[in-house]
């Protein structure tokens, strides 16, 4: 009974990476520049989340710095993001 939704960036896509049929008819995707935190703390998809699954993130970098830009500093970004929200009180 969840509203699923998912956030790619825009490097892949306003479709993102294909989804099975199945899911992508109850799926709603999103782009999201994880490089922006103010951009990204706009972003719908994000509006009233009650939970995030995190599963995105980058696997072959050359370097530390590499890996870091395209693991931690996005992630830093999405808390922030979700940080922002605000929240009806009581919740």
């Amino acid at each position: 009974g969840w509203e699923v939704r998912r956030l790619v960036r825009p490097a892949s896509g306003a479709a993102g990476p294909e989804l099975p049929a199945a899911l992508a008819r109850r799926v709603r995707t999103h782009v999201g520049d994880y490089a922006d935190p103010a951009a990204l703390a706009r972003v719908e998809a994000l509006d009233g989340v009650d939970a995030v699954f995190h599963v995105a993130g980058v696997t072959r970098r050359r370097t530390l710095a590499e890996f870091r830009r395209g693991n931690v500093a996005p992630t830093a970004a999405l808390l922030d993001a979700l940080a922002a929200q605000r929240r009806p009180p009581g919740r």
